[in-house]
């Protein structure tokens, strides 16, 4: 199981929406080498039960999966809105080809 499968999983395990829109959202940052993988909370902070679940059971799977890649939770909280617009700004640019 993916990383991203897993932690679709982890959220409806716990009774979180894993659908747009997101109480707990991921996001990659950078390219096929190295990058970051961050985890945000959206509304609210993420709350320290499943800080430590994605901790435990999502960033192994991020280590074996991105080998260079690093992991964090962000202790900034983003809007409810912010998942769905990277969603669309990013089907805009790699989908259908419009530039931002």
């Amino acid at each position: 199981m993916s990383y991203k499968e897993k932690f679709l999983e982890l959220l409806k395990r716990e009774g979180y929406a894993a659908d747009l829109p997101m109480r707990i959202a991921m996001r990659e940052y950078g390219d096929l080498a190295a990058g970051t993988v961050i985890v945000y909370g959206c509304g609210e902070a993420i709350p320290e039960k499943m800080v430590i679940a994605i901790r435990s059971e999502i960033f192994p799977l991020i280590a074996d999966e991105l080998p260079g890649y690093s992991a964090k939770i962000s202790t900034h909280v983003i809007g409810l809105n912010e998942p769905a617009q990277m969603h669309s700004h990013w089907v805009d640019h790699h989908v259908t080809g419009v530039k931002a």
